[in-house]
């Protein structure tokens, strides 16, 4: 997010910032909390998690993992600034900064360069995380059981059409949230 900047706005910037260290397992934020920082790891891992109503969180809720210098937390920026998704330290501990929103967009209003290209930053990493996120779409993210069906020549000359077929429309019936399934191609097992 700080791609772009010069010299004297990185010193400025560096006056909005905290860093907080956590451990493992640790919290950052929930989902709801209001969002008054933009996150950016400094060293560590972090995932972005859904939480379910009266369950511990888990990995098997990890939307997306943050590690390296990548900034997270994004809803700090853009209104109604309420986290839409919670965030957890994976690693055995995780260093992160944590910029003000309100010293940043103080920042932003007295050099509107600074602004637009902080945004433009924020923009890109808002439509990386949608682009990983768009190839997870269809599956469901509480899915306890894969189900593979064989979708290569052979496998749909054994029937397995009407196999996936059958499968979906009993899955939907029934309202089985907890049940993916995928397709997979040719194994080269044939012969």
């Amino acid at each position: 997010v700080l791609k772009g900047l010069n010299a004297d706005q990185l010193t400025v910037i560096q006056d909005c910032c905290s860093v907080e260290e956590f451990q493992q397992d640790d919290r950052l934020f929930a989902e709801g909390d209001k969002a008054e920082h933009l996150w950016v790891m400094m060293d560590g891992q972090v995932d972005i998690r859904f939480d379910l109503p009266d369950q511990p969180t888990s990995d098997a809720n990890n939307i997306s993992s943050v590690s390296g210098t990548a900034a997270f937390g994004w809803s700090g920026l853009v209104p109604p600034n309420k986290y839409t998704l919670s965030a957890y330290c994976v690693s055995r501990t995780c260093k992160v900064a944590k910029m003000e929103r309100a010293s940043l967009l103080k920042l932003f209003e007295e050099d509107p360069g600074m602004g637009y290209q902080m945004m433009s930053n924020v923009n890109a990493v808002v439509a990386r995380r949608f682009h990983q996120l768009q190839g997870t779409a269809s599956e469901s993210p509480s899915a306890k059981v894969t189900i593979t069906v064989h979708m290569g020549t052979c496998g749909i000359a054994a029937g397995s059409r009407e196999v996936m077929s059958t499968l979906m429309d009993e899955i939907a019936e029934a309202d089985r949230q907890d049940i993916r399934v995928v397709t997979s191609g040719c194994m080269g097992m044939c012969s």
